[in-house]
């Protein structure tokens, strides 16, 4: 099959959900999705076009006031900088467009219900950009926000908590619209439970930011129109999640290694009383659809990419390592029934294209659950290498990978840094997929997994 007709056949299967913002109105994929951001920029005949992580609802604006938090506060607290809050709740309710300014030093947990700003007008919740950090110490949550809309935390440090790291949800709300529009960047975690929780939030950008987790780095639930960006993971049991109903989600531009069990997992096994918005048609339900999972490194899981009870997914461009643990590059599962009467679509509606994948388990390929729906998966220009015999290298499908490379090794290092190898200029061009690893444009062919070569290496 020409690649043309490749691209055509499979760049029909993705859509965009409308932005539920409340009072607030702002263009659908405001700060989520495949919109173009900030990063490396290609000028064609005077458009400019970005092919690093779309911008979030944030960028380019900047506070009206500032309040000061400090946890060496002294007996007078009012929020200056002279007599800075010992805690954070004390600067609440504040008016929109208010940063709350944390200096460096060690806070204990904290809840924080109804941050509300606006599209213009956004509250920030952030520590120092540089130097001596901000940092949240033992506790259930280092930060807990109910029903948060257009907040920005940033430039923190969460660490040995018992639960997570950031649990932001919409207070039980399955109904209304009342969280969305959340940003975390720069915030590293290390946390014995959960890194970034996110239950019912809409608009979600999650990026440059380090989580270490016990259970789970990110774990999305019922969440629509996210960008999980250039995250680095180097240890967790999961490395991202995203389930109960969760849709039109970018998984981009991370380093994720040494997960225990699953550097990606679309879907899940979720109660009936997790599902945003909550289960209604007789059939058709997902536990996970329209994500799009490109430029990542991914290695050390056993199942790379599980699918439960997900569909129409985007897995492009990545380059997928690992050694005698990794017993499948990919597994389509559906891991429970009906729910409350409600069915679901099997898992299925796949596009696997231009991934890198070098393991050395024999066989190797996808795993196929009875109920399954992988006749409606297609591959192509994949490069498969099983590196302990590279003539064995064809992978157990569904479908045939036209296109497909096998028993040649990428090129790839575990940085994910592309040098001479059989990927350069060997992929298919996908529509989602306009840049790389690092944030530049790609050529035309593109090479195949999340990198272009470089120069010397």
């Amino acid at each position: 099959m020409r690649p043309a007709v490749v691209v055509a056949l499979l760049a029909g299967c993705s859509f965009r959900l409308p932005a539920i913002v409340g009072d607030d109105q702002v263009p659908p994929g405001d700060g989520s999705g495949s919109d173009t951001g900030g990063g490396d920029d290609a000028n064609d005949g005077g458009t400019t076009t970005s092919c690093d992580a779309p911008a979030s609802f944030a960028d380019g604006l900047t506070p009206a006031r500032d309040v000061f938090v400090s946890p060496a506060a002294g007996g007078t607290q009012d929020g200056s900088q002279q007599n800075p809050f010992r805690r954070v709740a004390q600067a609440l309710p504040i008016a929109p467009g208010t940063r709350i300014v944390l200096a460096a030093g060690s806070y204990p947990d904290e809840v924080l219900n109804d941050v509300h700003g606006t599209a213009t007008a956004p509250i920030w919740i952030e520590g120092p950009a540089s130097g001596a950090r901000a940092q949240f110490d033992p506790g259930t949550n280092g930060i807990h926000l109910v029903k948060p809309q257009f907040v920005v935390i940033r430039h923190v440090d969460i660490a040995s908590t018992t639960t997570g790291g950031i649990n932001a949800d919409d207070g039980g709300d399955r109904i209304n619209p009342v969280a969305h529009h959340l940003l975390l960047e720069d915030v590293n975690v290390t946390s014995a439970g959960i890194g970034f929780q996110i239950t019912g939030v809409s608009d979600v950008t999650v990026r440059d930011s380090r989580l270490t987790s016990d259970v789970k780095a990110v774990l999305l639930v019922g969440v629509h129109r996210a960008t999980i960006a250039r995250l680095t993971i180097p240890f967790a049991s999961i490395g991202i999640q995203a389930a109960a109903g969760s849709s039109d989600i970018d998984i981009r531009q991370n380093v994720i290694t040494s997960t225990g069990q699953r550097p990606i997992w679309l879907g899940g096994n979720s109660d009936e009383t997790e599902f945003r918005p909550p289960l209604t048609a007789a059939d058709g339900n997902f536990e996970a659809s329209n994500i799009r999972v490109f430029d990542n490194v991914l290695s050390g899981g056993i199942t790379m990419v599980m699918c439960s009870l997900c569909t129409q997914s985007l897995i492009a461009s990545n380059f997928i390592h690992g050694d005698s643990v990794t017993v499948h590059v990919a597994r389509l599962f559906n891991e429970h029934g009906p729910l409350g009467g409600h069915a679901f679509a099997p898992a299925g509606s796949m596009r696997f294209l231009a991934n890198a994948m070098e393991v050395s388990t024999d066989p190797f390929g996808f795993k196929l659950e009875a109920g399954t729906d992988g006749a409606s998966c297609v591959f192509s220009h994949n490069l498969w290498l099983e590196t302990d015999d590279p003539s064995n290298s064809m992978p157990a499908l569904p479908t045939p990978d036209p296109a497909g490379v096998y028993g040649q090794p990428s090129g790839y290092d575990d940085t994910g840094t592309l040098c001479a190898g059989a990927s350069q200029h060997a992929g298919v061009a996908v529509p989602e997929v306009a840049g790389t690893l690092a944030g530049s444009c790609r050529p035309d062919p593109p090479s195949i997994g999340p990198s272009e070569p470089t120069p010397g290496c």
